[in-house]
């Protein structure tokens, strides 16, 4: 194959590996997901990522986590992560803190009313930044903004629209009840995000142990003990490989139990108190003493928030050393704080919380039910207490182990693990089967109530469908009962232990069944009257985030139906008959001939029989082939089974209990949120455009001073620029400048008075350099369209005129910008150029795009016999002698390493 071919192969097969990888990123697009952990103090974001997998996302400032923070600041403008922390040390009323809490601040099942549920709503889940401006936010609206933000920050790293990123799997806390769980998917719903599952910040870090688990045991019964910020929780857990190549991943959560006055805040908070109680000290306040232009640090909300901060910090790096200092800069009123804490200090202030670790761990046993700690293989401690020496210490003691289980990253293995569970979840991508069953957690039971009829209020049956000790996520149950008409289904929520208690149930799903009466429509023998009531079934599924919902009704009913049908009974054909008589007839007569020996009946058999008509004969034979049919009546009875699919319809009742937020809530909500965005986008705008004019006239006036500018302008023309852009500093001081149409406006005008001058500066500084351009340019190509011409010459060719157009064109384009580049020596600086460089760059481009016409022209054949071109083959054979590989087709069909017909999921990636 010659050089040409090779090249023009090489060049196919780069074009479609760019075509592969665009389809790729085309398809990968439309399947954007992410996990994010929703953590109390902070929000960690996963995601797929193309020939990577799943990786933790960064955010602006190139971290992989961010404060679970918002803030507004003085001017109302909304800020996330470190920025509203460093709001919060401020002014703390005007940020949102422990969002992820505040869902959980008002379990409904611990409330008597909806009246009692709004005043806690109202106290304790809503944020009041600034009433007068309504910034007055839900719990839901706030984790919202958190998602959103997430959102951001994937689609930024994806290089994609948020908008293509949609779907989400959620960690929440185990002890989340349903409730909280509403208020999460609320809050997702705000976000327009889908959900695919909400799933235990345990069982999260549990997939990603899982996945990186190297064992020779086929299972293993694990404790993930989270000891975090607002809570801790132990979870038994199993994890296992199964298939036949052990490629199926199988998590399956045994039981959770938490303590949540056991969490790092509590040791903060501890910690905080110490130091306020020191800086007391130092500023004169003694304990019992109060004075009135020295107030105790508890009550300066600025100093306790900064000082909780520091204790954070200073907790942190104890962990690893055994002594730290805490320093505040002017902490209050310009005075500074410094002073010295030791790890035995800490350890002290945390014993109260160090004899709380062993019982979640015990709870846990007993609701996995195991006998005693040395079922459990493996102890995986993970959050910020675990990391304190005193904790770990307690853990090895309780759990009997001399070593604990760090083998995960304890920071980013949650976040992972939902990444995971969401690409699993999804269709858009292939990965590595996963199994995870959970159990039903929240101290809440789901049970049913059903009314007789739709207008009774006494219940007929009460059915506990759903608790924490026998219930799996994701599962189903159903219960059964009998009904002839419509009736009412209540779902309710307890939390009492006693299952049959009903003093703390409440209704939070009221629904109307109906379509029983239509199964009976379909009875044939039977009348309604006379008809049984019909078996309805009602079917409830436990979604994979723990939701209860109440997904389908049937009605049944059987029938006995008593059929009669003719059977018919064999029975001989006339044909049969017809034989038979006629060989009764036969032998008589042989008989008798032989009795006799009659010599005329001899004679007279022995004629020839006299001849039938054809169809006389054929119509004999029909009539003999038919048979004589007698039937019989036949009875039988079978059963029949009707079944008729149930309308559900929700019911408005006031005495029914809300979990989660209204349509109309949803609504309004979702329209503030859309006018933050809009007020943030303008804000940036605004920001981009003011620092766009700032820098521009700064530029401006800078440029003016400069000798390479004062050569190509006047001195009018300098101080014009000067006089604008004054005026221009002041301008941005003005109220005018609040305008992002004024800014953009102001930054046009600019762009007017000195676009001129900064072209003409311009033009000079590379005139030069285009000319020697273009004189290596011209020296070039009329050397190779001479050498071209000169091999055409030498041959019949009939292309000798076109390279002589070509090499004149060449030289009076030359001679033409040679003309312009003299005038434009001798023209004035400050006046418009002769010729540009744009100019020069195209007269280029049009004599390479003629020169390679030409180079296309076929060079002339010549007759001597030692200078005959070689054919095809013998081309091919010079090539594989001197030593050229062979290119094969990347068109051939019979390459076997692309995709074959009936490959699978051939659009999915693979992880």
């Amino acid at each position: 194959m010659s050089a040409a071919a090779m090249r023009a192969a090489t060049y196919v097969c780069a074009l479609l590996t760019l075509l592969v990888v665009a389809l790729a990123a085309g398809r990968g697009s439309d399947a954007a997901l992410m996990g994010i952990d929703l953590g109390s103090q902070y929000i960690k974001v996963a995601t797929i990522f193309p020939r990577r997998g799943v990786d933790l996302v960064v955010n602006e400032q190139a971290k992989r986590k961010t404060p679970a923070a918002v803030a507004f600041t003085a001017e109302n403008a909304r800020v996330f992560g470190d920025a509203a922390l460093a709001v919060a040390a401020k002014k703390p009323q005007r940020a949102l803190l422990l969002t992820r809490d505040a869902l959980a601040a008002c379990d409904a099942t611990l409330l008597k009313s909806n009246e009692e549920l709004d005043e806690c709503v109202q106290q304790r889940a809503t944020f009041v930044v600034d009433e007068s401006n309504s910034l007055v936010f839900t719990a839901q609206e706030v984790t919202a903004m958190l998602l959103d933000l997430g959102r951001v920050f994937t689609a930024a790293s994806l290089a994609q629209s948020p908008s293509a990123v949609r779907d989400v799997v959620i960690t929440v806390p185990s002890w989340y009840s349903l409730s909280a769980k509403t208020a999460v998917m609320d809050a997702a719903r705000l976000a327009d995000l889908n959900v695919l599952a909400l799933v235990p910040t345990n069982t999260a870090l549990a997939i990603k142990y899982a996945l990186d688990w190297k064992s020779d045991k086929d299972n293993e019964t694990v404790l993930f003990y989270d000891l975090g910020a607002s809570s801790s929780t132990a979870s038994v857990i199993q994890v296992a490989r199964t298939g036949k190549k052990n490629e199926k991943t199988v998590v399956k959560a045994l039981a959770h139990a938490h303590d949540l006055e056991l969490n790092g805040a509590a040791l903060d908070e501890l910690l905080a108190q110490h130091l306020a109680s020191k800086f007391d000290e130092q500023r004169g306040v003694l304990d019992g003493t109060s004075l009135a232009s020295q107030p105790r640090s508890r009550d300066l909300p600025r100093v306790m928030v900064r000082l909780g901060r520091e204790a954070q910090r200073v907790r942190e790096v104890l962990s690893a050393n055994q002594e730290a200092y805490a320093s505040v800069e002017s902490i209050w009123e310009d005075i500074d704080f410094r002073q010295l804490v030791t790890r035995a200090d800490l350890e002290d202030m945390a014993r109260p919380l160090l004899a709380r670790v062993g019982a979640p761990i015990r709870e846990a046993l007993r609701k996995a039910g195991l006998s005693s700690i040395e079922d459990i293989d493996s102890v995986v401690p993970f959050g910020g207490l675990s990391r304190i020496p005193g904790i770990q210490a307690e853990l090895l003691e309780l759990t009997g182990r001399t070593t604990l289980n760090k083998s995960v990253n304890a920071d980013e293995a949650a976040v992972y693990g939902a990444a995971y569970l969401a690409a699993s979840m999804s269709t858009s991508y292939r990965v590595k089967p996963l199994e995870m069953q959970d159990v039903y957690m929240g101290g809440s039971k789901v049970a049913i109530d059903v009314h007789r009829e739709a207008d009774s209020t006494k219940s007929s049956q009460r059915t506990l469908v759903f608790n924490d000790a026998d219930s799996k996520c994701p599962g189903k149950k159903s219960i059964t009962l009998k009904r002839r008409g419509d009736f009412v289904v209540d779902m309710l929520l307890s939390a009492g232990v006693d299952d049959t208690s009903t003093n703390s149930d409440f209704i939070f799903r009221r629904v109307n069944v109906s379509g029983a009466a239509k199964v009976y429509r379909k009875l044939q023998n039977t009348s309604v009257e006379d008809a049984p009531a019909a078996k309805v079934t009602l079917v409830f599924d436990m979604s994979e985030s723990g939701l209860v919902t109440f997904s389908r009704g049937e009605a049944q009913l059987d029938e006995q139906v008593t059929t009669e049908r003719r059977v018919p009974v064999k029975a001989k054909s006339k044909k049969a008959e017809t034989d038979s008589t006629k060989a009764g007839e036969n032998t008589e007569a042989r008989t008798g001939d032989e009795a006799g020996g009659n010599p005329e009946s001899k004679s007279a058999s022995s004629e020839a029989p006299t001849p039938q008509p054809e169809e006389s004969n054929q119509e004999q034979s029909r009539e003999a082939g038919k048979e004589e049919v007698e039937y019989r009546i036949e009875t039988s009875t079978k059963t029949v089974v009707y079944r008729e699919t149930l309308h559900i319809q929700e019911l408005d009742d006031p005495s029914v209990r809300r979990l989660g937020l209204s349509d109309n809530e949803i609504d309004r909500m979702q329209r503030q949120l859309r006018a933050l965005a809009a007020a943030d986008k303008d804000r940036r705008d605004k920001a981009d455009a003011y620092n766009a004019l700032e820098g521009r006239i700064l530029h401006a006036r800078s440029a003016m001073a400069e000798e390479s500018f004062e050569a190509v302008s006047s001195e009018a023309e300098r101080a014009r620029i000067i006089e604008w852009t004054s005026e221009a500093e002041e301008w941005m001081w003005s109220d005018e400048a609040e305008s992002l149409a004024n800014l953009r406006g102001k930054l046009k005008e600019l762009e007017a008075l000195v676009s001129e001058l900064f072209f003409r500066h311009d033009e000079r500084s590379i005139r030069e350099e285009t000319k020697e351009s273009l004189d290596k340019f011209v020296d070039e190509i009329t050397q190779n369209a001479t050498l071209l011409l000169t091999l055409h010459k030498m041959g019949p060719s009939e292309h000798v005129s076109k390279f002589e157009e070509f090499l004149e064109l060449v030289k009076q384009k030359q001679e033409s910008l040679d003309a312009l580049y003299v005038e434009q020596l001798e023209r004035d600086l400050t006046m418009a150029p002769v010729f540009t460089s744009k100019e020069v760059i195209n007269a280029i481009n049009a004599l390479q795009h003629e020169f390679k016409a030409l180079k296309r022209i076929p060079p002339p054949s010549f007759d001597t016999a030692d200078s005959q071109s070689p054919g095809p083959d013998e081309m091919d054979g010079a090539d594989t002698e001197n030593g050229d590989e062979a290119v094969e087709d990347p068109f051939d069909g019979s390459d076997e390493s692309g995709p074959q017909a009936g490959d699978e999921d051939e659009d999915k990636d693979e992880l």
